[in-house]
């Protein structure tokens, strides 16, 4: 485990824990991302296989909070074992008190296993209000998904509310109204699902494309484009020659270990 404690840091580290999805590929993890600074550790969704990275990083206990875009399992599954964890350092007295999950409402039989005992509590989204999480502030931002699901801004608490110094879009298609929600962003995360698509075959799928994601990344006028939520057994090198077609800058492909740092 690290001795570096990242969340003191007064800027932002989100460090890759799992980027493959709707499931995880062989030694892979399903999207998880751990995001530290500003005072805030925070796990962004608990896909399958994300809760044993983490413990290469931090322990459950020294988390500030969990926060879900959305209930579908690849982004979800491990928060029912970390439910687990958290309720044997409850009863050890290695937790003073409940772990706060940010989760959509819907579906309404998922998110009823959210709270367990005195281990974790469920903490409804409202759709684009701002609240603080740690150091951190958190704006829930709706998004185009089958099911009830949120992108995440996140910016310092102590820092003005101009533009978005990190946005995870989660799962989403294309929405012309979202880069006017985000404002101009350094650091984005963004699904990427779809490779070799044309946006009109893309349409009613809830995901983005390539060239969808990196268009984002060019509208946000992103300092840094994170590609993630890759099918498994697609090749980095394929999405890199995509990208570069589209947008004349620099984007990363998120793989497990990859931290981004700002600035």
């Amino acid at each position: 485990m690290t001795t570096v404690d990242r969340r003191k840091r007064a800027g932002l580290t989100v460090t890759v824990l799992g980027a493959t999805a709707p499931y995880p590929g062989p030694g892979r993890a399903g999207p998880g991302y751990l995001v530290e600074g500003f005072g805030s550790r925070v796990l962004l969704d608990c896909g399958s296989g994300v809760l044993s990275r983490l413990l290469t990083h931090c322990g459950y206990t020294d988390l500030d909070a969990v926060i879900l875009s959305h209930l579908h399992f690849d982004h979800c599954s491990d928060i029912f074992v970390l439910r687990y964890a958290l309720d044997a350092a409850s009863r050890e007295g290695r937790l003073d008190r409940p772990l706060p999950v940010w989760c959509p409402s819907e579906p309404a039989d998922v998110a009823a296993l959210i709270p367990y005992k005195r281990a974790t509590e469920a903490r409804r989204m409202v759709p684009d209000e701002p609240v603080e999480v740690a150091g951190l502030v958190a704006t829930f931002v709706p998004v185009r998904h089958p099911v009830e699901a949120y992108g995440v801004i996140l910016r310092p608490a102590k820092a003005p509310a101009v533009g978005s110094l990190f946005f995870y879009t989660g799962d989403t298609e294309w929405m012309d109204e979202l880069p006017g929600k985000v404002g101009r962003c350094e650091v984005l995360l963004v699904e990427a699902s779809l490779s070799g698509m044309s946006p009109e075959q893309a349409a009613g799928s809830g995901h983005l494309t390539v060239s969808q994601a990196v268009r984002l990344g060019d509208i946000l006028d992103a300092r840094q484009v994170v590609l993630t939520h890759h099918p498994p057994g697609r090749e980095e090198a394929d999405i890199a020659a995509e990208s570069r077609r589209l947008l004349d800058r620099p984007v990363v492909y998120a793989t497990e270990g990859l931290r981004i740092v700002w600035p």
